[in-house]
């Protein structure tokens, strides 16, 4: 067993015997990190076009600035994407299609899509528990 998980394991008993201390305030000394600049966008609209049909179009992005510590197939870009339109025909029920795109970008350049098409079907049971 090296000094190391001695160390880590009297870190977890520590915690566990402290409850102001945490495992991660016990772990500190061990972690020489710092935290990466990262940008986090988010947009949606949802539109109501009637009572029988809705459409919700959305686009999210993840930029993290890595470091070359992190190696090559690190994360580093999500993108995010989709719309669709939902028809609402009877009381409770709800269906329609959607189309969603991802992308992922790594440190080293690799990129991957994704293109996907699903269909949603929900029907509410309309049941309510512990109120009115």
């Amino acid at each position: 067993m090296s000094a190391r998980t001695v160390v880590a394991m009297m870190a977890v008993l520590a915690a566990m015997a402290s409850p102001q201390a945490t495992i991660a305030q016990s772990f500190a000394p061990l972690i020489d990190g710092k935290p990466l600049p990262l940008l986090g966008l988010v947009a949606f609209v949802d539109t109501n076009w009637s009572d029988k049909m809705s459409t919700t179009i959305g686009y999210s992005r993840l930029d993290i600035d890595t470091t070359d510590a992190q190696g090559g197939q690190a994360f580093e870009v999500g993108q995010y994407a989709l719309a669709n339109v939902m028809f609402y025909p009877v009381k409770n029920v709800m269906f329609g299609p959607e189309l969603q795109w991802g992308k992922r970008e790594n440190q080293n350049g690799f990129t991957s899509d994704d293109v996907r098409i699903q269909f949603t079907v929900k029907y509410n049971f309309a049941t309510t528990f512990g109120g009115k």
